[in-house]
């Protein structure tokens, strides 16, 4: 009978830390599913702000290519005007490679690229001189000089 009892007792005590166990492992397992869930909403916000940051840089870039290409328009109908007028520009900035590798490529069908832009400028200069009453003075952006 007292073998019966201990072993009664030592089946219960067994059966309390079995269930004490289970609550820890239930308390565990909450808690790591809280932090999946959370680490879940950081890479979608990580990702989130990803694509933000990359359709931000992408239109930037749409930017500075349009620029570019205009600066490089605006210059060519400069330098058709400085030839007209023969003029050598004063502030002249070194050519990127950019740059250079446009005007090698102006160079191979230079007698057509030379009528076609002479065209423009021409159109440019009768538009300009009819808007000079209009402008006002002063306007004129000033080129960046490089000093020495």
């Amino acid at each position: 009978a007292n073998e019966l009892d201990n072993n009664a007792g030592g089946q219960q005590d067994l059966l309390n830390k079995l269930a004490e166990q289970e609550r820890q492992h239930k308390h565990v397992v909450t808690q790591l599913q809280r932090d999946l869930m959370k680490r879940e909403e950081e890479l979608t916000t990580a990702a989130s702000s990803l694509v933000n940051k990359n359709n931000e840089f992408n239109d930037l870039m749409d930017v500075k290519i349009s620029l570019q290409t205009e600066i490089e328009k605006y210059r060519s109908i400069l330098d058709v005007e400085e030839a007209r007028i023969n003029t050598p520009t004063q502030d002249r900035h070194r050519p990127s490679k950019f740059e250079k590798a446009q005007d090698e490529a102006k160079n191979n069908d230079e007698e057509e690229e030379t009528t076609i832009t002479t065209k423009k400028a021409r159109k440019t200069v009768k538009r300009s001189r009819s808007t000079q009453e209009i402008a006002p003075e002063g306007k004129k952006g000033k080129g960046k000089g490089k000093g020495k």
